[in-house]
């Protein structure tokens, strides 16, 4: 190989990222999650004898020579989905009907999250089969940088170079003048700033220009030249352009994606309400059921074991003993109606149903301290009950298992968060032991049917804190 056919020592810093990707004389190509081809280099090209529109949107099945068995390429797409390369030899069919065999390797393309987007194949022919004839071989290695050009502009993203110190644009692709609608000449007069426009445009820049900018991950706002905002995830590396410090930041737009995650967001959270409404109507109507039936046949069953009349002591003594029992049942279906029937909000706030549970912490041992602090007109009905469905179910597991002192119960309103908190002295346990029971997986399938969350932080001996958020 003469000097001339040789790559320059040096490529231009816009194509650094597609260094790794480029061998002498390689036939090169690139693949979405589906095997759908996005790229073929002019060597490709060549040997396959297809044009660049034949392949692109196609998959590699068009060159199969039916020499590999189906499960030969099974094997093959089971170890790059894995996240593993595969290098083998594979058999090839050209559109003139000619065959060849390639020595390649297929390697998963990771991005930022750690996640396979693409899959890149790097294949060279073998020797003693077909090659590629001499003067296209000198063409290819004459001009690597045209290579390197057409990977930058024709990638399916945004990709842009943009001066670390200024946030100038030095260099833009293809692909980014047609998202944003600007010409490439517009673009190179523009900087970071006219297409993220923040808040405050100082503490941006002084951010650009930090460390800390290449590992931002955060969805941000994009503006494009029409005026119409996208949602966007950039991937960013830091690199040399024309003698200065810059970035080239490639831009996905995640627009439609965050839309379609938002939209089932809603939808969850209209399913959990709905659900735990219909719990609460089903409760209801069980507790109406055991006051107004259950309860009145307790009544009239005590009424005529009152109206018996018996000849010993004996049977007095084991007839009071069954009006007794009933007496205890009927007290028990009330106190069981009452706990299953929220009390009506438009009847009786909250923080005045939250300090009735005082008394029955007291009777257990248990001193109560509450601070309720909302403003109750501005609150949904259903939250509330909500919020009182998740404090009555954890003073009942307090009464019944923590052995505690003192239970703190704070509820907070600060614009549009509501935050409940509970914390008691009691002997504590291990969250993962009781974390899938049904009472605290019910407060917090309650807290996130309001776009919130629940935690628990307990240990054995250091008492129980539950904190619970609420966004209205």
């Amino acid at each position: 190989m003469s000097s001339s056919q040789k790559f320059p020592k040096a490529l231009p810093p816009q194509f650094a990222a597609c260094q790794a990707a480029i061998n002498d004389t390689s036939i090169i190509s690139i693949t979405d999650l589906s095997g759908c081809i996005l790229y073929v280099n002019e060597t490709f090209v060549a040997v396959s004898k297809y044009l660049v529109e034949e392949l692109v949107g196609k998959n590699h099945s068009v060159l199969n020579s039916g020499f590999h068995s189906s499960e030969f390429f099974a094997q093959m797409w089971q170890t790059i989905i894995s996240g593993r390369n595969w290098h083998g030899e594979i058999k090839n069919k050209a559109k003139d009907g000619s065959f060849y065999w390639e020595d390649a390797l297929i390697t998963p393309v990771f991005n930022a999250a750690g996640k396979i987007f693409q899959f890149l194949s790097i294949r060279n022919l073998i020797r003693g089969q077909k090659k590629l004839p001499d003067n296209l071989a000198h063409d290819f290695l004459l001009e690597p940088l045209t290579l390197y050009r057409s990977l930058f502009n024709n990638s399916p993203f945004a990709i842009v170079i943009a001066e670390k110190a200024t946030g100038k644009f030095m260099e833009v692709n293809q692909t980014a003048t047609v998202v944003y609608g600007y010409s490439r000449e517009e673009f190179l007069k523009l900087d970071v700033f006219d297409i993220r426009r923040t808040g405050n445009k100082e503490e941006f820049q002084t951010h650009f220009a930090s460390a800390a900018y290449p590992a931002d991950r955060n969805l941000r706002k994009h503006w494009k030249k029409n005026g119409s905002e996208m949602i966007v995830e950039v991937f960013v590396r830091e690199l040399t352009y024309k003698g200065a410090p810059g970035y080239l930041i490639t831009v996905h737009d995640v627009t439609y994606r965050v839309k379609m995650e938002g939209e089932l967001a809603k939808e969850k959270l209209n399913k959990q309400k709905y659900i735990v409404e219909a719990q609460e109507q089903s409760r209801a109507a069980i507790g109406r059921e055991l006051h107004d039936n259950i309860n009145q046949l307790l009544v009239a069953a005590g009424l005529y074991l009152r109206n018996i009349t018996v000849s010993s002591t004996r049977d007095q003594e084991l007839l009071d003993t069954g009006i007794q029992i009933l007496s205890k049942a009927n007290d028990e279906i009330r106190k069981l109606s009452a706990n299953l029937v929220a009390p009506a909000m438009e009847n009786i706030s909250l923080k005045d149903a939250i300090e009735s549970f005082a008394l029955n912490l007291k009777l257990a041992g248990t001193q109560a301290e509450i601070d309720v602090e909302i403003n109750e007109k501005s609150l949904p009905e259903n939250m509330k009950i909500n919020i009182y469905r998740i404090v009555q179910e954890q003073v009942t597991n307090v009464i019944k298992y923590a052995n505690a002192r003192r239970l703190g119960i704070a509820l907070i309103q600060n614009d549009g968060l509501i935050t409940l908190e509970m914390a008691d002295n009691g002997k504590g346990f291990n969250p993962q032991d009781v974390s899938k029971g049904i009472g605290f997986t019910n407060m917090a399938y309650r807290a996130e049917a309001y776009n919130g969350k629940l935690e628990i932080t307990s240990a054995p001996g250091k008492g129980c804190r539950i904190y619970a958020e609420f966004h209205y």
